[in-house]
């Protein structure tokens, strides 16, 4: 399949501004700002070829308009009877949702464009950074027009990309469709009509970031909005986040210290009373009270690991832009914009600072454990005391 006309998109995205935007991604990806130490290879110059298929799409749908409606639901609830229960339906008012069928039409000359490959495998792999959707695509405003037939005899339109444009055409007339608020069950009807299908050679940029010892590629287009993806090391994630925060407040270090330094007294302290005849009561009045300040210790680090962790974005957030900050002004980078600064405002940590938190709970068992062993020893004491007196 020939094309119909090939365009040249211009370079208009510096090697600096890709490398610049590279940076961002990694930043935003990782929770240390050790991940912006690594090195640069050189910025590899390529070619992209972009399918842009320019068709007539009229699309007919059909969808459930949902409205809630006042009606009668049958809860069950339990009934005793005799001496035992039974389940009964009872009525109770509620809004209930309602399907109500629509139709609608819309159409459009519209451009649906994607890389012109002959399978699309790596490029469905989620994990792969070739993105093919037309949002994706730079915009193709500054082009030189070339004869295919001339210029690029031998360059060919595969049947996979005129398919997947043609498609991509017909998703972007469905997204003008008209639709309420609330719907479900829609469907698309499309028919479509090429009218021409055009080459752009689009310019892109590849390079190669070095962090520990491991290799990342990044891949982006040389044109249009600074756009760039990259693959990254293990990004931002609620395991990285806990232990950040665990070792910043020491609170593992004092879960397992202080039963240690507990139970190593109340040993020396029995020890020293049998052999060396020291008095019972030193046996529970110093291991006790290096259980009270263990739990209240504790309790401490536990309430300052939770609240560093509720506030993990803001401190993320403004640890990961000073970084990038100090390290554009020493590439001679511009810094950060507003908008790219509040990429890292708007990632949201919800899940992460809401996960698991440290409490009582997790000391529970040795901390019931070590104050019976305590109560035994109050009573031995005492019983020692009222026979020493008695």
């Amino acid at each position: 399949m020939k094309f119909d006309d090939v365009y040249i998109v211009d370079s208009d995205l510096s090697e600096t501004e890709f490398i610049r935007r590279t940076y961002i991604n990694l930043a935003r990806n990782s929770y240390d700002p050790s991940i912006l130490e690594g090195s640069f290879s050189a910025v590899q110059n390529s070619v992209m070829q972009v399918a842009g298929c320019q068709a007539h799409v009229d699309t007919k749908y059909k969808y459930d308009r949902i409205i809630m409606v006042t009606g009668t639901i049958m809860d069950t609830v339990q009934e005793r009877y005799g001496r035992s229960w039974r389940e009964k339906q009872v009525p109770r008012e509620a809004q209930i949702p309602q399907h109500i069928p629509e139709t609608g039409e819309t159409s459009g000359d519209v451009e649906g464009c994607v890389l012109n490959m002959k399978s699309f495998a790596q490029v469905d792999n989620p994990a792969s950074y070739l993105f093919y959707m037309n949002y994706n695509i730079p915009p193709m405003d500054a082009r030189t027009k070339r004869l295919a037939d001339k210029e690029f005899p031998h360059l060919n339109l595969t049947e996979e990309a005129y398919l997947r444009s043609a498609k991509t055409a017909c998703d972007i007339v469905n997204s003008m469709a008209t639709l309420p608020d609330e719907y479900d069950n829609i469907s698309f009807t499309p028919t479509y009509y090429v009218r021409r299908v055009n080459c752009y050679m689009v310019p892109y940029y590849t390079a190669t970031y070095t962090y520990d010892s491991k290799a990342y590629t990044a891949k982006g287009f040389a044109c249009g909005e600074a756009k760039v993806w990259n693959t990254c090391p293990p990004g931002i994630s609620t395991e990285t986040l806990d232990k950040r925060a665990e070792k910043k407040t020491g609170v593992n270090e004092v879960k397992y210290l202080f039963p240690l330094i507990t139970w190593a007294m109340y040993v020396i302290a029995l020890v020293l009373s049998i052999v060396k005849g020291v008095s019972l009561s030193w046996t529970f009045l110093l291991s006790f009270a290096l259980y009270l300040i263990g739990l209240i210790a504790y309790n401490a680090a536990s309430s300052r690991c939770n609240k560093f962790a509720s506030n993990l974005q803001a401190q993320w957030s403004g640890t990961m832009t000073d970084a990038l900050n100090k390290l554009f002004a020493k590439l001679n980078m511009r810094p950060l914009t507003a908008d790219e600064a509040q990429e890292f405002s708007a990632i949201d940590f919800t899940a992460i600072s809401s996960g698991k938190k440290h409490s009582y709970s997790d000391i529970s068992i040795y901390s019931i454990f070590t104050l019976v062993v305590h109560i035994i020893t109050l009573i031995v004491v005492l019983i020692c005391v009222a026979v020493a007196f008695g």
